[in-house]
């Protein structure tokens, strides 16, 4: 019985950081009085975040490893999809068709060309290998979230610029900023857990 107060505490506290509201109640402090439980409260509170966080870090790593593992056989796997056009919008199927002919009329030609597809697959592997730093210790390798933000906000302008040289359509140039705003949204959510998390861990020290 002497131990049911700390057990509601404790699930009072963990529920208050699991809710949507849970920003609001970041500081253990602020809600129970006692130094002993207020370590462990905020203990279980930042072994949920660590959670969260690493979770959105794994979801990243495997988008970009599957993203370089893609690059690797781009002619067959547009082959496949030409194979099946059900699978294809109406207006894409002109466009996956001419892009299938260039590649498979430089690939039997100029096969060295596709020396670049390999080395922009390597390069989403060794970038999905970084991550591995922010998983281990998000708080000292917050850089790393930070760097990657950038990166995803740059996608937009080497689109509209790169695209227009190289003869892309522009729903073709829609589709690859689409990647960079989409990976902003984990990676956004990510920072401010390890800003929450870095708080509550100075916080430890006062």
């Amino acid at each position: 019985m002497c131990h049911l107060p700390i057990l509601i505490a404790s699930g009072y506290y963990i529920w208050t950081v699991t809710s949507s509201a849970y920003p609001y109640w970041a500081s253990a402090a602020n809600i129970l009085p006692i130094p002993r439980l207020n370590k462990f409260c905020t203990f279980i509170f930042n072994m949920i975040l660590i959670k969260k966080i690493r979770i959105l870090i794994v979801f990243f790593i495997i988008a970009l490893a599957v993203s370089g593992i893609t690059a690797f056989p781009v002619e067959t796997e547009i082959h496949w999809l030409l194979s099946h056009p059900s699978l294809i919008p109406t207006g894409l199927q002109d466009w996956l068709q001419r892009c299938y002919m260039a590649l498979q009329d430089t690939n039997m030609h100029y096969p060295m060309l596709a020396y670049g597809y390999d080395w922009l697959g390597f390069a989403h592997l060794v970038i999905a290998i970084a991550f591995i730093g922010p998983y281990l210790n998000p708080v000292k390798n917050k850089w790393i979230i930070d760097w990657a933000i950038l990166a995803c906000i740059a996608i937009v302008p080497l689109a509209f610029i790169a695209g227009p040289i190289r003869y892309i359509p522009v729903f073709h140039i829609l589709i690859d900023c689409s990647f960079g705003v989409l990976g902003l949204i984990p990676l956004i959510i990510c920072r401010s857990w390890i800003k929450l998390l870095e708080k509550q861990n100075n916080q430890q020290y006062l």
